[in-house]
């Protein structure tokens, strides 16, 4: 009996161990991801599209509002990548839930105000923009199919969280159940004697 319970914690203690290694590899990855968006988000500002000359005719600065976006999705993904680079070097832990969450929706921000920026500046780009330029066509399929799976994504994440919020709310209301019928039993006993 006492062997079991040795080998049932080295099993557990070999698992929080895969655990361990697997929450520091997922917050490296996270980290390399952060560090390249903010270089890109970074360089974008150096080099905005068709620069930063108000003569040019493919600059950014031609449509006013085009280039407002431009800037405001551009420095959204910067300071949201650089968010998570600076939790990062302050030592926040992969391992907290609420910090995992925190760091998925900072990369979440990251990542779609980056594709809307590469949106701008490639609208703004692409010579003869109209639905018959094969290049245009090209790019707003590939748009239409990244957010499309945008959208499939935060589905499945709202599932998962109404998942786990009705599971939590079953476990409770189980629980709150088998106190009553506990009390009722002993309350029952009780009298009886």
């Amino acid at each position: 009996m006492c062997c079991n319970k040795r080998v049932e914690l080295l099993e557990k203690l070999k698992r929080w161990g895969n655990l361990e290694k697997k929450a520091k590899n997922k917050g490296d990855s996270l980290l390399v991801a952060a560090t390249v968006i903010a270089s890109m988000a970074y360089q974008a500002a150096i080099s905005p599209p068709g620069g930063h000359e108000t003569g040019n005719s493919n600059s950014c600065t031609t449509d006013p509002m085009r280039s407002k976006l431009f800037w405001i999705f551009d420095t959204i993904s910067f300071i949201a990548s650089l968010s998570i680079i600076f939790l990062f070097v302050n030592g926040i832990s992969a391992k907290r839930r609420f910090f995992i969450w925190v760091m998925r929706a900072a990369m979440w921000i990251t990542v779609q105000s980056m594709a809307l920026a590469y949106l701008l500046a490639a609208v703004t780009l692409i010579p003869d923009p109209n639905i018959y330029n094969r290049t245009y066509v090209t790019f707003f399929i590939a748009a239409g199919t990244w957010y499309g799976l945008i959208i499939v994504s935060l589905l499945l994440l709202i599932y998962r969280l109404v998942d786990a919020a009705s599971r939590k709310a079953k476990k409770s209301r189980d629980r709150n159940l088998r106190n009553t019928s506990a009390g009722v039993y002993a309350e029952g006993a009780s009298s009886i004697v």
